[in-house]
C-alpha cells in the first residue's frame, strides 16, 4: 500500500511539474524496484519504510559532509529530499509511548531480562524499531 501510495505521488508530481519531488521519488522507486526484482516478489510495507530509513540515513550523511565542505546548494538540496521521503515514514512514538513499551516489554520478558538484560535489546529492536529511531530505543533501554 505505502508503494502504490508512493507511485501515486509520483505520477502527481510529474503531472504537477514538481522537480524536486519527482526526482526524489524517481530514485527511491528505482531503488525498491532493484530490491523487487532481486527478491523476485513485491515488497511489503516494512520492507518499503526499511529502504526509506536507509534512504534517509543516507542523505542525512551526505549532508554532514557537503556541510563540513562547505557546499550549502548541496546541503539544502538533500535537506529537501529528506523533508520528501520522511511524508511517507509512519510517525514515531513519543518519549512517554517509547518508554511505556520498554516497560511492558520488559516485564513480558522478566526471565530474560534478569538472566541478562542485554538480551531485550534484540527483542526491543525487533518490536519497537519501525515506530522508534534506535538510538532512542538504547538511550530508553540505557536508563533502566
Amino acid at each position: 500500500m505505502l508503494r502504490a501510495k508512493i507511485q501515486q505521488d509520483l505520477i502527481s508530481s510529474l503531472k504537477e511539474k514538481k522537480a524536486a519531488e519527482l526526482e526524489t521519488l524517481r530514485f527511491f522507486m528505482a531503488e525498491v524496484k532493484n530490491l523487487e526484482i532481486e527478491k523476485k516478489a513485491e515488497l511489503s510495507d516494512e520492507e518499503v519504510i526499511k529502504i526509506l530509513k536507509k534512504q534517509i540515513k543516507n542523505l542525512s550523511d551526505a549532508v554532514e559532509m557537503f556541510a563540513k565542505g562547505g557546499r550549502k546548494d548541496l546541503v539544502d538540496q538533500n535537506n529537501q529530499q529528506i523533508k520528501i521521503l520522511s511524508q511517507y515514514l509512519p510517525a514515531e512514538l513519543s518519549d512517554e509511548e517509547l518508554e511505556a513499551a520498554i516497560k511492558t516489554l520488559i516485564e513480558d520478558n522478566k526471565e530474560t531480562y534478569e538472566k541478562n538484560p542485554k538480551m531485550i535489546i534484540g527483542i526491543a529492536m525487533k518490536q519497537l524499531s519501525p515506530q522508534a529511531d534506535p538510538k532512542r530505543i538504547i538511550a530508553e533501554l540505557n536508563n533502566k
